[in-house]
């Protein structure tokens, strides 16, 4: 099964390691400039944020008020 990931960190070197990890796996790996607008196909999505600061938590909660359907692995830093 393959699945849509967004990775949202202020790192470009973590993002770009999470998608050489995933995507030789088959999955697809995208970082978006705005989770909250990103689209994923149909099937399974998980978003990966880090909470680094302020605008990070702010988003998640965003995010946890949205009705999207999105698995969310949050990572606290």
């Amino acid at each position: 099964m393959t699945v849509d990931i967004a990775v949202v960190d202020p790192l470009p070197m973590f993002q770009r390691g999470v998608a050489a990890v995933l995507e030789p796996e088959g999955h697809t790996v995208e970082i978006p400039n705005d989770l909250a607008r990103w689209t994923p196909r149909d099937g399974c999505s998980v978003a990966l944020l880090s909470l680094c600061d302020e605008r990070y938590w702010a988003l998640l909660r965003r995010l946890r008020d949205s009705t999207a359907e999105l698995a969310l692995i949050a990572l606290r830093s």
